[in-house]
């Protein structure tokens, strides 16, 4: 399995492992961040989800 990104998505992803090694939060990678958004994501009411994808594709 492999997803690609835009280049601005993954310098998005790398400052959110900055901001958390800066903070001396254990090591970060790109995996841990999709993960986390993905968790993030089953948080949300399906119409919100949808709008997050339609907003994302446009960009």
């Amino acid at each position: 399995m492999s997803i690609s990104f835009f280049e601005e998505n993954l310098k998005d992803i790398d400052d959110l492992i900055a901001g958390e090694m800066i903070s001396g939060k254990s090591r970060v990678n790109r995996s841990d961040v999709v993960r986390a958004a993905v968790e993030a994501l089953k948080s949300l009411s399906k119409t919100e989800i949808s709008r997050l994808i339609a907003e994302a594709k446009q960009r």
